[in-house]
């Protein structure tokens, strides 16, 4: 049935849409709001992300600072102090004074020339530009009697003892102090080759007890030859161990830059020192002699590392201080900081006008000095929760923080959000802060923009849902209007047409025209029968506002449904309207007596041989069987009619419902017979099913249990 739209349901409509409308313009706004939000905390974020990169630029300043003055300082009071060419005093007095005294490399000291002097380090040999000093024996010496006759007998006679006994004569006199290792080097030559060995070797060792840098005419330092000697002349004594020892100390003194030697005469003397060590590992396998060698070639490793960093300074930081010195202002009160690139090392230097034209210089370690930095800041300013500031340098490598490569990160990699460097561009790397996870801004913004979308769905969805629901229930308060008025229209027919025999019958009989006695039974009989018709209407009628009202009540006794079948098949039959009907039963005797409402019962059997009488047809054949299945009595009418579709037959048991085919063949009906029949089997328990086809009839089945369930 079609239920055009009245006024109500269109103003649902617009009340709806115009609700869903305003609900969808103030979550734009609200969304609006939100990013709007968003943005202002991005920007909070960037001004702390920028504080955050100033504050480590701030404490690296004042970092440096505070290493430059305490060096200086420590460097000005202590100077006064230091032995000439004691490097490790030198380093002591800078490195012990400022607490952070490991993050100082060296200090250096330009001259005037641009000369540059490391005084707390020990070059492994002279670098290219510097020369060994050369000592000279003085005339008076040269010149005197017993130098000639020791050299006449040394070189000229081969007579080495009588050189030694005028070494030995010169050695006493006290003008030759000052040259009192040279003198010894020519006597421990000429014992050696006297061949009293460990006379030579006792003047040797003197000699490297005695002996600084002074060198031999050939250039030579006089304690690299009595350190060769002695190994030497313990090889030939057949002392491998002392020898070893020897050879050893050669190399140690060869680390500590005792000599100063060019690279090459370096080179050359480590070389020979290891290699006379291996060829007295082999000829003496069981000594034990690699520990000590082991840790020297550690050392060896350290000092090479050292000596490249000396060099990298000499030829980049310190020219870049002469030819800019003049422009930074030459404040005698300031320090001017340099960097330079020496491959993938950095050099980090910081100088100051010491006194007249000499700058006193120190350089920083840039591992050390960089983790010290951002260890500070993470104390003092944080990292931040989701927040990584790290160190990168000038081509984007890690320098300092967390190396997300190396750490193995899982999950998403921190994105970059902010870069800063430092002030003056020194130490010329970047300060470099990360976002670990999703930004809270966002993620906030998206958490408010989804609820208030998901909460404009659900708006919506309530003010649709309600809209139908409101527009459904208008359809069916229309639809149930319509039905009632069918019904009223259904029931005044039902009613008029026996109330319209009975009066007619009435008027013939009261008048006298009946005459045959037989057909004044007939008519009676009728009259009888369309009476009890119109109660069963009544009945029906006034059961179905009983039970509308929540009203009914049945009176449940002992019932034969058997003899109850049999009466209503009777009844049935003999109503003038089923004159036609042909009725075929099939009871079941004896049939258990059970607990039921017997008149509730017969109602709705009637009912049901009614609609079936009914919707039969022309010739209607209605088949009535009552039987017992198991501990339930099944009753069953069946008839071969007009059927029901299938899209009917959930719906015949609703009130006032018709079927389209009804209406179609003008079968006239209340549109209540079912709904009783449903609520009185219910009452008793049972079940009521419904089997039909178009153009072959319906079969309903009622199963009412023999005990059914009090209350």
């Amino acid at each position: 049935m079609k239920i055009e739209l009245n006024w109500q349901k269109r103003a649902v409509i617009l009340l709806s849409a115009s609700l869903a409308l305003l609900s969808v313009v103030l979550a734009v706004m609200a969304i609006r709001e939100a990013e709007r939000e968003r943005l202002f905390s991005q920007r909070q974020a960037e001004e702390e992300q920028r504080r955050a990169a100033a504050t480590v630029s701030a404490q690296a300043d004042s970092l440096i600072s505070r290493l430059e003055n305490a060096v200086f300082n420590a460097w000005l009071a202590g100077r006064d102090q230091l032995v000439p060419g004691n490097p490790d005093q030198a380093a002591n007095l800078i490195r012990e004074s400022p607490s952070e005294g490991a993050l100082i490399g060296d200090i250096f000291l330009l001259d005037a020339a641009g000369k540059a002097v490391f005084p707390a380090a020990r070059p492994l040999y002279l670098f290219a530009d510097e020369k060994p000093p050369r000592q000279e024996i003085p005339p008076e010496i040269e010149t005197g009697e017993s130098w000639k006759e020791a050299e006449n007998a040394e070189f000229k006679l081969g007579d080495w003892a009588q050189a030694a006994e005028a070494y030995q004569k010169l050695l006493i006199a006290p003008s030759v102090s000052r040259f009192k290792p040279f003198l010894l080097s020519r006597l421990g030559r000429c014992y050696q080759r006297a061949g009293e060995l460990p006379q030579a070797l006792a003047v040797f060792e003197q000699v490297l007890k005695t002996s600084g840098r002074e060198q031999a005419s050939g250039g030579i330092p006089l304690g690299l030859i009595a350190a060769l000697q002695v190994g030497d002349i313990n090889l030939k004594l057949k002392q491998p161990k002392e020898a070893a020892g020897a050879y050893a100390d050669l190399y140690e003194n060869l680390l500590n830059g005792t000599w100063g030697l060019t690279e090459s005469q370096f080179e050359f003397y480590l070389k020979t020192a290891k290699d006379q060590f291996q060829k007295i590992k082999g000829q003496a396998p069981s000594l034990d002699l690699d520990g000590r060698w082991r840790l020297l070639g550690e050392r060896e490793e350290t000092a090479r590392r050292k000596m490249t960093h000396l060099g990298s300074l000499r030829q980049r930081i310190i020219p870049l201080v002469l030819s800019n010195w003049g422009e930074t202002g030459n404040g005698p009160n300031r320090f001017h900081r340099f960097s330079a690139a020496a491959g993938e090392d950095l050099l980090l230097a910081s100088c100051r006008l010491l006194d007249g034209a000499t700058i006193f210089g120190l350089t920083f370690d840039p591992k050390l000095l960089a983790e010290r930095i951002l260890s500070a800041n993470m104390e003092k300013e944080g990292q931040g929760e989701g927040r990584i500031i790290r160190l990168t340098d000038e081509s984007g490598r890690f320098v300092a923080g967390e190396d997300f490569a190396a750490s193995g990160r899982p999950g998403t990699a921190p994105q970059l959000v902010y870069t800063g460097s430092f002030d003056n561009d020194f130490p010329p790397w970047t300060v470099a802060i990360f976002r670990v996870g999703p930004d809270p801004s966002l993620r906030a913004f998206y958490l408010r923009r989804n609820f208030y979308i998901l909460l404009v769905a659900v708006v919506m969805a309530a003010l649709f849902l309600g809209g139908y629901l409101a527009i459904r229930s208008t359809g069916k308060e229309l639809q149930l209007a319509k039905l009632k008025s069918d019904f009223v229209s259904t029931v005044s027919h039902e009613f008029r047409t026996p109330l319209t025999s009975i009066r007619y019958l009435a008027e013939l009989l009261e008048r006298g025209r009946v005459r045959d006695e037989e057909k004044k039974q007939r008519y009676f009989k009728t009259i009888s029968s369309e009476s009890e018709r119109l109660s069963r209407l009544v009945e029906n009628i006034l059961d179905f506002s009983r039970i509308e009202a929540g009203m009914k009540e049945y009176r449940l006794g002992k019932a034969d449904f058997a003899s109850l079948a049999r009466d209503v098949a009777g009844r049935f039959l003999d109503q003038a309207a089923f004159k036609g009907v042909t009725l075929k039963t099939e009871i079941s005797d004896p049939l258990p007596e059970m607990r039921a409402d017997r008149e509730a019962i017969s109602r709705a059997v009637f009912n049901l041989l009614d609609n079936a009488a009914k919707y039969s047809g022309e010739n209607p054949e209605i088949l009535f069987r009552v039987w017992l299945d198991g501990e339930d009595v099944c009753l069953e009418i069946a008839d071969n009619g007009v059927g029901i579709p299938v899209a009917d037959q959930k719906k015949v048991f609703e009130k006032f419902y018709r079927a389209e085919t009804a209406i179609a063949r003008n079968i006239k009906g209340s549109g209540i017979g079912l709904t009783l029949v449903a609520h009185i089997v219910k009452a008793h328990g049972g079940k009521i099913s419904l089997e039909s086809e178009p153009g072959k009839g319906t079969r309903v089945t009622l199963r009412l249990p023999v005990r059914p369930a009090e209350g």
